[in-house]
Formats: structure tokens, C-alpha cells, sequence
């Protein structure tokens, strides 16, 4: 996964085609300055889910200071109901992230849903940003689906424990406590 964010970005002036093993499908990947920034301008420090195409961006003074490919939930997106096994959309708080105690390595909370959700009947909690789970580490390689496929219960998935771990020591390093879900 770090060879496709240092083709991200090396590619900054050029429109570059990245495929994975993991899903044989191909992300095309529009990087060039202004487009590059775009994502981030005027949301502050934060992480930035673009559910469509499965990206997030960690979001630093207007910047995308890194992205990686994500999984979201099963069923997708717009989660409203505990079971849904959606990824929720729009503004949360985001914790800090810790160890795990539901089979990952580290797990950032996020804080859905709102109190104003929660007031509109919105039901479910549990939702977090994490790497794979840690009784599926022993599959080969061509079989890891984490940030390549939907397949949680609703979370925001990265590929591999160095992923996670590079997004949780960018998220302390730079007090980020937000996290932006967009359809």
C-alpha cells in the first residue's frame, strides 16, 4: 500500500492510473496541484472519508497530507439503524486512538451518532477507524480484502497495521478530532 501513496504522490501534475491485486479493478486517480488539494481546502485538520471512491485523505492546512484506500461497511453507506451494517455519512468527532479490544490493533472511535441524530431516531454506535482484524492476519496476501473491499460492520477499514498506525500517529501528532464522511 505505500508504493501506491508514494505513486500518489509523485504523480502530482499527472492524471495516474493505479490498479490493485486486491480488487482487479482500477482507481483512476486525478492528482494534478489544484485537484490534488481540492478535497481538503477549508476543512481544517481532519480526516476525509469520499465514500464513492473509497479514499481517505488525512487533511492538514488546506492539504492532503496522505491517502489511503478504505473499505466501508458491507452494505455501503448512509447507516441509520444499529445492524444496518452501513458506514455513516457526515460530521463526527473522532476519538483517540487506542488498542483494541474487538480484534484489531488499534481503533479510533467515531462519535456516531450525534446527539442530533440520536434526537431523529438514529440508533447504533461502535464505529471507528481501524487496520485488519487480527484473526485473519494469517491469509496470504492475495486474499487481504481490508482496504480494498466493504466488509465491516459500518467502520472506516485500512489495509494493513502500517497503515493504522501511520494514521493514528498522524491523527496525535497533529490533535485531529474530526473525521468527515461524504457521499
Amino acid at each position: 500500500m505505500k508504493s501506491y501513496i508514494l505513486l500518489f504522490s509523485l504523480c502530482l501534475t499527472a492524471s495516474c492510473e493505479v490498479t490493485t491485486d486486491h480488487r482487479k479493478q482500477k482507481k483512476q486517480l486525478s492528482v494534478s496541484g489544484d485537484v490534488h488539494t481540492e478535497p481538503c481546502v477549508g476543512k481544517g485538520a481532519i480526516l476525509l472519508v469520499d465514500s464513492p471512491s473509497r479514499i481517505m485523505h488525512l487533511c492538514k492546512d488546506d492539504n492532503v497530507d496522505r491517502t489511503y484506500f478504505v473499505g466501508l461497511g458491507e452494505n455501503g453507506v448512509g447507516k441509520k439503524v444499529q445492524g444496518a451494517q452501513k458506514t455513516p455519512l457526515g460530521r463526527y468527532t473522532l476519538g483517540r486512538p487506542r488498542s483494541s479490544v474487538g480484534g484489531f490493533n488499534i481503533f479510533i472511535h467515531v462519535g456516531y451518532p450525534t446527539r442530533d441524530q440520536r434526537r431523529t431516531g438514529y440508533t447504533g454506535g461502535l464505529i471507528g477507524v481501524h487496520g485488519p482484524q487480527r484473526d485473519w492476519k494469517e491469509y496470504p496476501e492475495e486474499y487481504n480484502v481490508y482496504g480494498t473491499q466493504d466488509w465491516t460492520l459500518g467502520c472506516i477499514a485500512v489495509g494493513t497495521d502500517e497503515e493504522i498506525e501511520e494514521i493514528s500517529k498522524w491523527v496525535n501528532e497533529n490533535k485531529v478530532r474530526t473525521i468527515v464522511i461524504e457521499e
